[in-house]
């Protein structure tokens, strides 16, 4: 029901796809061997690493309805916020390369990124909990995302990216939007990799980017609902 009211709102939302993929996970989710598995890709994955590190996992002591992993110590998100500049940074550089270096150096993505599953150390060392909730890709599927990062970053092609993302069905062919509102809705989402210089994510650009999934309001609702 939830789905069929969005799809009222946003014409390019098929909610059948989305439902479908709500209710593999959710299932996964309630298997804790699938959750040991899933752990276990990112242990051996990281295992030595200077800042991400994954508690192992005590298969003798798992089964289906429990899961028993190493135990791990450190400080919660709200004693990070009050640390130094320099150790914050090192903190969000930890985040940002466990989820994108999961996606295309694992094809698998830790699909439940909330703070309660982070357990911070100093020096930008990072615990990651709870892999109940994980998602795995295709070389195909990573193909996509790395051509559309060429096409809208390196050679600034809107063109192209239109023909890719209306390949994978992210876009309507029929949609009347020219390339000029496309780029000017796409591009706020690759803004901080598309030049070579230290920029700050600031609430007011956090607020923007939520924006532009959610208010029907605004300019770029046209692009918005059929994305």
């Amino acid at each position: 029901l939830l789905f069929q009211l969005m799809g009222m709102l946003f014409p390019g939302l098929d909610p059948a796809p989305i439902v479908g993929e709500l209710r593999d996970r959710l299932l996964e989710e309630l298997d804790y061997r699938n959750e040991a598995t899933n752990q276990q890709l990112f242990v051996d994955a990281y295992r030595g690493h200077p800042y991400i590190h994954v508690p192992d996992v005590l298969h003798e002591l798992s089964t289906g309805r429990v899961l028993t992993t190493e135990f791990a110590e450190g400080s919660r998100f709200a004693d990070v916020v009050d640390w130094s500049d320099d150790e914050r940074q090192l903190t969000a550089e930890c985040l940002f390369r466990f989820a994108f270096g999961g996606i295309y150096g694992l094809h698998a993505f830790n699909g439940d990124p909330h703070p309660g599953n982070y357990i911070f150390h100093h020096g930008g060392r990072i615990t990651f909990l709870d892999f109940g909730l994980c998602k795995r890709f295709t070389p195909d599927e990573v193909k996509v995302f790395e051509e559309m990062i060429r096409a809208i970053v390196l050679d600034g092609d809107i063109a192209g990216f239109r023909r890719i993302v209306e390949r994978v069905g992210i876009l309507d062919p029929g949609l009347e939007v020219d390339d000029d509102e496309l780029a000017e809705y796409f591009t706020h989402f690759y803004e901080f990799v598309m030049t070579d210089e230290v920029q700050e994510i600031t609430p007011e650009y956090s607020s923007e980017a939520a924006r532009r999934f959610l208010d029907l309001t605004g300019p770029r609702a046209e692009s918005m609902k059929a994305a």
